[in-house]
Order: structure tokens, then sequence, then C-alpha cells
């Protein structure tokens, strides 16, 4: 199952490409965009690094997690080393899109990071979005 744990923090639990992407809703994360984004920046590393630190306890091994503010990048170099100390994998995927967008599932994700989990996590982008770029 895959659960919002973040405004633009999304953590992949145990289920299938397929059952993933069936249980993304793309208005839910426009609604939280919405709600969440009026934060400064400096609220918003924050919160990244207390969520980071959160699911570095919590998650298993091999857990994805996608993560798509446009934060500073240092921010999101800490978060990540952060999660790869617990084999998390932190793929960074800044989005490009208004909030219209993401209600159509017409934004576009900019994807970094392992190769290998961009893949996997290819059909979960594929659900709120018109294409991705890794």
């Amino acid at each position: 199952m895959r659960r919002l744990v973040e405004p633009v923090l999304h953590h992949v639990a145990d289920a299938d490409d397929a059952q993933q992407a069936a249980l993304f809703d793309h208005r839910q994360m426009a609604d939280a965009l919405r709600r969440h984004g009026r934060h400064d920046v400096g609220d918003q590393v924050r919160r990244l690094q207390a969520v980071c630190a959160d699911l570095a306890e919590s998650c298993a091994e091999g857990t994805i997690i996608l993560e798509t503010s446009t934060l500073p990048v240092a921010s999101k170099q800490k978060a990540r080393a952060l999660l790869a100390d617990r084999g998390v994998i932190l793929l960074d995927a800044p989005l490009s899109g208004t909030g219209a967008q993401a209600r159509n599932a017409d934004l576009v994700v900019f994807a970094s990071g392992d190769a290998e989990a961009i893949r996997e996590f290819a059909p979960i982008m594929a659900a709120f979005s018109r294409t991705h770029y890794d």
C-alpha cells in the first residue's frame, strides 16, 4: 500500500507497481500541494529532515521514496544520506506544472537518483504525470 506521508514526500510500501498505480490518486497530491505549499523554505527543509528521520526508522531496507519538492539540493542530499544509511532509496523528483495540471495528471517529473529505482517507480509517476525525465 502507498500512503502520503508529507505534502510532497511520497512513501511506497509493500505493493506491486500495478497496485501502487491503482492506489495513487493524483487529486490527493494536488490537494496536498495546495494545502501545504505556503510554508517558507526553511520550514519545508525542517519538515523534510524530520519526515526522513522518521522514515529512516520505520522503512524496510530497499524502500523507495519519491521526493517531489523544489527544495535546495543540499537539503535533499542530506535527506538522501540519512535514508541511505538505513538502505532506503530517496529519488529527487521535482515536478513541473500547476495545480490544474496536477488534477489532470499532466505534470512533468524530473527524476534523479538510482536508475533502477527510477525504472521501478515509472508506473507510479505515469499515474500522476504526462511524462518523466531521468
